[in-house]
């Protein structure tokens, strides 16, 4: 390990003892620390503070507050990342559903589009930012202040509507241009809050692995802290199927046919639900960050301490850790590899109503619509579960290997009978395959990478690094993958098909161990040790 990130390990205040070092076989001088424990943790003897029973009961609570915050954070990103196709189907349903007296609000292919993809733009700025942040002034503090931009986005998109007009024409019509430029606006500042979310909620994940290895004495594997980062993200599935779930739920309550121009106060409070309901997760994790921040204060900054005490200051750590060539390496397996699953993932999620609308037919209501984006979107958790089941049999390399290669088999298959005008029940069976395979590897492999990949102390950072790659993707597929889809659905799930080959590439060249094949079952090693001059050989000579 470079001697920044071994002097990082030392503060003036504390003389941390290493749990586990690693030798330079050439100097004989230790060049990594993998966990380290304060003196008066060592040396306490018989009265040993760490084992102490109030001690523990703090350390317990923070991981069980922890793993809330986490489970919500995700939940909340997901939800309002994709309420707003649920809710631009009550604004103006096109091919799902024909309103009596014409959509509520008029939306063109260019503000659907613009809409779906402007959050992501807001979220490649909150996810690098906060990531930053995150290692900075601390993971509660991070996460508090994401949440406030979420709240404050949500709200925005939840009162657009109060910004429409009547038309200018006298007629009954309704001015929709103000509600888009506030829609327009929100999204991209709930972007910046719910982008933020991913690295913070993904490092708090793993420093509750740590924390809870600590407690017992042990150091973190790998396997166990992908569990624990991957135990986060699986609510994300639930996120994303909660709106069309809260749409039925709106539509038994209003009537399926109290939406459109001739019920415009019903549609309105709809949505206002549908949308502001995302303010509750958020709130939650505020409350519960809050609370955690100054209850656990003393057992959080011990273990802090302990852990990741740095001398030279986060801002030399972090400039550091980017001009190191491994780091370097790393980011372009972690981050081209979410870059294109996010392509793929958020032009087929925001997609989603119309390709079920073009296999069934647009002769159908919104709840029957509902039904079927929920339904398909369900196939998401057994994915998300066999995948985290696979940490005990494969590495992520190999995990995130065959997802690429699966999914570009099923978008193959979908294309495939598009071309040859296959029947609604083929269809539906492969677009089910599809968000199986979707939520099945991939999500889980880019999401837990980034935390088996880096250093402790800039895990989050580089965290946001990756998940702002994969929102690129993400505004690329949301934006002109509907305008692709509107040509030809067929060429569009081949360039899914194309883009899930080359991140096969990517994973067998990118990621480590980099001298391994992409479809071996091979781990990378029951503990995480960051030796980076034996790591940097290996990115030399490749």
């Amino acid at each position: 390990m470079s001697s920044v990130a071994h002097n990082s390990r030392a503060r003036s205040t504390v003389e941390a003892k290493p749990l586990l070092s690693i030798k330079n076989p050439a100097s004989s001088e230790d060049i990594g620390v993998a966990r380290c424990l304060p003196p008066e943790i060592e040396n306490a003897g018989d009265n040993n503070n760490f084992s102490n029973n109030a001690h523990k009961s703090r350390q317990l609570q923070h991981q069980q507050y922890g793993r809330l915050i986490s489970a919500l954070s995700n939940l909340s990103t997901q939800y309002n990342l994709g309420s707003i196709a649920p809710a631009l189907l009550l604004f103006d349903p096109k091919d799902a559903y024909n309103p009596p007296g014409g959509p509520a609000y008029p939306c063109s292919k260019e503000i659907d589009s613009l809409l779906k993809g402007v959050v992501f733009v807001g979220a490649i700025l909150g996810q690098c930012m906060m990531g930053i942040i995150g290692d900075t002034i601390g993971l509660d503090k991070a996460m508090i202040l994401t949440n406030m931009l979420t709240v404050i986005g949500v709200i925005g998109c939840t009162v657009a509507p109060l910004a429409s007009r009547n038309d200018e024409d006298g007629n009954d019509a309704v001015d929709a241009t103000y509600v888009y430029f506030v829609l327009i606006c929100s999204r991209a500042v709930l972007g910046v809050g719910a982008g933020g979310i991913y690295p913070v909620a993904s490092a708090m994940s793993a420093e509750i692995a740590d924390c809870e290895a600590e407690v017992k004495g042990s150091v973190t594997t790998t396997d166990n802290r992908a569990k624990e980062v991957g135990n986060g993200l699986f609510w994300q599935t639930p996120g994303s199927m909660l709106p069309y779930f809260v749409s039925l739920i709106l539509f038994v309550l209003f009537g399926k046919e109290h939406n459109g121009r001739d019920h415009l106060l019903a549609t309105n409070l709809q949505y206002m639900i549908l949308v502001g309901f995302g303010i509750l997760p958020s709130l939650a994790v505020l409350i519960l960050t809050a609370f955690q921040l100054n209850a656990s204060k003393e057992a959080r900054e011990t273990f802090r301490e302990s852990a990741s005490a740095k001398s030279l200051g986060n801002e030399s750590i972090i400039k550091a850790s980017l001009h190191d060539p491994l780091n370097q390496m790393r980011l372009i397996g972690t981050g081209a590899s979410w870059f294109l699953y996010d392509i793929i993932y958020y032009g087929a999620a925001f997609n989603l109503p119309q390709v079920l609308a073009s296999v069934f037919g647009d002769d159908t209501d919104l709840v029957t619509s509902s039904w079927r984006n929920l339904f398909v979107t369900s196939m998401g958790l057994p994915g998300v579960m066999h995948a985290l089941r696979l940490f005990d049999v494969m590495g992520t390399k190999s995990l995130q290997g065959y997802g690429f290669c699966s999914l570009g088999v099923n978008c193959l298959a979908l294309a495939l009978c598009d071309a040859m005008d296959a029947g609604p029940k083929i269809m539906f069976t492969f677009c089910c395959c599809l968000i199986f395979t979707l939520n099945w590897a991939i999500n889980v492999s880019t999401y837990v990478m980034p935390m088996e990949s880096y250093p402790r102390e800039v895990r989050s950072t580089f965290h946001g690094f990756s998940s702002g790659c994969g929102k690129v993707g993400g505004f690329i597929g949301g934006f002109f993958f509907s305008i692709l889809y509107d040509r030809s659905v067929t060429l569009t799930f081949l360039v899914c098909a194309l883009l899930s080959f080359i991140g096969v590439w990517v994973t067998w060249r990118y990621v480590e161990p980099f001298d391994d094949g992409v479809f071996s079952l091979k781990k990378r090693g029951d503990v995480v040790l960051y030796d980076q001059n034996v790591r940097r050989s290996e990115v030399m000579n490749n």
